[in-house]
């Protein structure tokens, strides 16, 4: 048992009087906390602090109110001194490459729109019909009825399943609508 914890349960078990707990700051404060009795005020004091030496006075240096801010009415403020040798700096530009970027995005937003109502109507079927040859099982091409581009096969429109009749409409043409109609949106150019 360490000598804190034995001076604790002898505090506990009321072995030390009143003199040595008011020697024992901590002591003094276990004893305080513990039984709710303050045994002495223990007043610190520092070395410097000894009765033989006089303290020097203490002098206020302004009065509270003088520190207020006073307003004039009708007077502009001065302005603000500038630093001699500090060279102004230039405004700054927006960079136009942001700019050009949301634009070419806008565009090619537009542009894939523009292709994927083409293509739910047919008509990218009668440009590029010529491209499929009939493969055998396959023989779905452009010419057959077939006029609409599968967007998930569209590696194999040289056959037949790269290419879907016009009606019902799948889920990637919905996709490539939605998506650049959105991106349309978030790319608008900004006023």
């Amino acid at each position: 048992m360490s000598e804190g914890d034995s001076n604790l349960q002898k505090l506990l078990d009321g072995e030390f009087d009143a003199e040595q707990i008011a020697s024992d700051p901590v002591l003094s404060s276990l004893a305080e906390r513990i039984y709710g009795v303050t045994i002495e005020p223990i007043t610190p004091t520092k070395g410097s602090q000894s009765p033989g030496q006089m303290t020097a006075e203490v002098t206020e240096v302004a009065p509270p109110t003088s520190l207020l801010v006073e307003v004039v009415e009708g007077q502009a403020s001065p302005s603000a001194p500038t630093a001699p040798g500090i060279p102004n700096l230039p405004p700054v530009v927006e960079p136009q490459s942001r700019k050009k970027k949301s634009s070419l995005l806008f565009k090619l937003s537009g542009l894939g729109f523009l292709i994927g109502l083409l293509n739910m109507g047919g008509v990218l079927g009668m440009a590029f019909g010529s491209v499929c040859k009939p493969v055998a099982g396959y023989n779905v091409c452009p010419g057959d009825g077939a006029n609409r581009i599968n967007w998930l096969d569209i590696h194999n429109i040289t056959n037949g399943q790269g290419w879907s009749e016009v009606y019902p409409f799948g889920i990637p043409d919905y996709a490539l609508i939605v998506g650049c109609i959105i991106m349309m949106l978030l790319t608008r150019p900004k006023k």
